[in-house]
């Protein structure tokens, strides 16, 4: 419900933008301190971390570009614009999975300590960008008589003018720091 949160001359932060920022930061940190104690090489650790990231935002960006593939067809130069937005998801956790299931195996690591490691920095970055989803106000929830109204300008606004939804967002974000 606020996508900018400051607007330079020259640059912009959008609050979904910098909420999957820190969701990363924080999945990163949360998994770097847990892994340490599964004696896993740190050479290994900083190629999949560094891996993982890049996986996700080419995975989200592979997936939105297919979502909308009509558009892109059209204007194929704005596929690498990232900084227009469009993103997916799914996408991104989908091709750092893939990616890390690979790495792991490639180097003969145990998944599971590494995977014990991983999910609960998942699931506190997954909550974090769902925050930012909310604020953005493109994943919206199911028209109910409890929720928010929002505001016409944003995607969701556009979709349910004046409608209010349930926000499922907010309880994505909630159940994945609770699970």
């Amino acid at each position: 419900m606020h996508r900018i949160l400051l607007q330079f001359s020259f640059f912009t932060v959008y609050s979904w933008g910098l909420a999957i920022a820190v969701g990363f930061v924080v999945a990163i940190l949360y998994f770097l301190s847990a892994i340490r104690k599964q004696h896993i090489p740190s050479r290994f650790i900083m190629n999949l971390v560094l891996g993982i990231v890049l996986f996700a935002i080419l995975g989200a960006r592979v997936f939105y570009v297919l979502i909308n593939l009509h558009y892109y067809l059209l204007h194929p130069g704005r596929i690498i614009r990232l900084w227009e937005g469009g993103m997916v998801l799914y996408g991104g956790l989908i091709f750092s999975l893939t990616f890390s299931i690979y790495h792991i195996r490639a180097h003969n690591l145990p998944f599971s300590k590494v995977a014990d490691s991983a999910t609960p920095a998942i699931a506190f970055g997954l909550s974090i960008g769902r925050v930012g989803c909310f604020l953005n106000g493109c994943r919206y929830g199911v028209p109910s008589s409890f929720g928010f109204v929002f505001p016409p300008t944003s995607p969701t606004g556009v979709a349910f003018p004046g409608q209010t939804l349930f926000p499922t967002q907010l309880i994505s974000s909630l159940l994945s720091i609770s699970s």
